[in-house]
């Protein structure tokens, strides 16, 4: 990969001067397809001066590529078919012909959460609904965190943060909800008790690395879906509004580039293909979509050439494959095959 392309590390997201042998990455394994992190053997870095591969199609997926960097590719039969229950291969980009550019991109079993549980399920919700809905009180010495949401054009979204207060203060915490007279909103407080562990766990509204690797799979998903609940929408294939889509997409509308950051982490490990882009009129707020299909095909991809002078990278792990980040949009890459 060239020097724009990051890798996903446990640790977030860095660049290939970041990372070093030992530091673990995010790994798809060919065979069973298992989401895992993977500990990095050594760092291939080379100076490349030539044309690289330019492959980008209107679906996120935008990577400069050396003729040797490998891929996951899908099984096809010899009817064209493609197989996604049968075992990936891993081929290089001057190995692909257009015909079998059935690149695994996204997709997967998350396997890279926690095994036992650090929080409980109400703790997550209520982290994903601060870091959309909420914000910290300012003064010193202050632990509380707000939680606004409209009862008239959310019935259901505050209801859930009703229950949520009612379960913290029920163990004691300081959970409270106050009607504005003004806009009609109802505004829920956490303080003593909660307020502070959701300061901890989430600092300035941040979805930190350390949060969602402490998270169970269903813990992952609960919070994913909430923070499209909270600042988010979906849309799906069927026509039934009028548009017809080729994909599935959800979008999770942030202005913080660091919340976007941890999102992308979390669609990732959960086997979500993201891609996120600055409104083209709306300065300053990104939209992050999230992919459904797993495979990027030959009919979207062109063999571009671009010339490139630099370094050409990547980190060597067991599965021989890591999650990548360029121009915005994540997929599963190989490692750089010898010369």
């Amino acid at each position: 990969m060239d020097e724009g392309t990051q890798a996903l590390t446990r640790a977030g997201w860095k660049h290939h001067d970041e990372i070093e042998r030992g530091d673990e990455v995010l790994s798809l394994d060919p065979g069973s397809m298992e989401i895992t992190w993977q500990p990095v053997q050594s760092m291939v870095r080379t100076e490349f001066s030539g044309q690289l591969i330019h492959w980008r199609n209107s679906h996120g997926f935008d990577v400069l590529a050396a003729p040797h960097q490998q891929w996951v590719v899908a099984h096809r039969d010899r009817n064209g078919y493609t197989h996604l229950d049968a075992p990936a291969r891993l081929r290089s980009t001057e190995g692909l012909s257009g015909s079998n550019k059935q690149l695994i991109t996204g997709g997967g079993f998350p396997g890279a959460f926690a095994a036992v549980p650090r929080y409980e399920d109400a703790l997550v919700e209520l982290v994903a609904w601060v870091v959309t809905e909420g914000s910290f009180q300012k003064q010193r010495a202050r632990t509380g965190v707000m939680v606004a949401q409209s009862p008239l054009a959310n019935p259901a979204k505050t209801a859930r943060i009703r229950r949520l207060a009612t379960h913290f203060a029920a163990r004691g915490a300081t959970a409270t909800e106050h009607s504005s007279a003004g806009n009609g909103m109802s505004n829920f407080y956490f303080g003593t008790g909660i307020g502070d562990v959701i300061r901890e766990v989430a600092p300035d509204k941040q979805i930190t690395p350390g949060f969602l690797t402490s998270l169970m799979p269903h813990q992952a998903e609960l919070f994913y879906q909430t923070l499209l609940d909270g600042d988010g929408h979906r849309a799906v294939t069927r026509s039934d509004d009028g548009y017809r889509r080729t994909v599935s997409t959800e979008n999770f509308i942030q202005k913080d580039l660091g919340r976007i950051d941890g999102y992308q982490m979390l669609g990732s490990m959960l086997g979500w293909r993201t891609c996120a882009k600055e409104h083209s009129v709306n300065k300053g707020i990104y939209n992050t979509v999230s992919y459904s299909r797993p495979v990027t095909t030959a009919r979207h991809l062109k063999d571009d050439t671009e010339p490139y002078e630099g370094v050409i990278w990547s980190p060597q792990t067991a599965t021989r494959t890591w999650l990548a980040r360029r121009a915005g949009g994540t997929f599963w890459t190989g490692q750089l095959a010898p010369r």
